[in-house]
């Protein structure tokens, strides 16, 4: 079809525009890919509605095969997959990686999990420190009020509480 860019007008308003490009805007007379969604105000929104009792699904593919999907389950939990399940924010705003469980209740925000070797890296600059802090504040000293910090550049690592320097490990 030749006439494009073809253009959906609501109340004389351009609503839904598809470029010679095939992008497809929606509130957009310039859309930037191939489907660009443009808010009047606010934030801009994309609703994916299951039946009552099933959730959204957002499907990745590479040709005709299936990557990856992010999906809605019917309990508010967000989960992505590639082949398996592979992360999951559940309805309490826990991150389990590698599991549905989360871990004991005292320590459950944050649950990683595999059958073989496991853990977590913080990599940071050569020159600088990678952190874990403990906080019981969102400002000031009490942000930092225990911690372990690794120093990257002179190799050595503290262990802090009460903002204070309590042990140093070195080579």
């Amino acid at each position: 079809y030749s006439n494009l860019p073809l253009q959906l007008l609501t109340n004389g308003t351009n609503a839904v525009r598809i470029d010679s490009s095939g992008n497809v805007g929606i509130g957009t007379t310039s859309p930037a890919n191939h489907l660009h969604v443009k808010a009047s105000s606010g934030y801009g929104e994309l609703r994916l509605e299951g039946v009552s009792g099933a959730g959204g699904t957002l499907l990745f593919y590479e040709g005709s095969t299936k990557r990856a999907d992010i999906f809605a389950d019917p309990s508010s939990n967000i989960v992505f997959r590639n082949t398996a399940e592979s992360m999951r924010i559940d309805s309490s705003g826990r991150l389990l990686v590698g599991t549905t469980t989360e871990g004991e209740g005292s320590a459950d925000d944050l649950t990683i999990a595999n059958a073989s070797h496991c853990g977590i890296t913080i990599r940071s600059g050569t020159t600088s420190n990678g952190n874990i802090f403990f906080s019981d504040a969102t400002s000031g000293a009490a942000e930092y009020d225990g911690y372990i910090a690794y120093n990257q550049n002179t190799r050595y690592m503290v262990f802090g509480t009460a903002q204070t320097e309590g042990m140093r490990i070195d080579s």
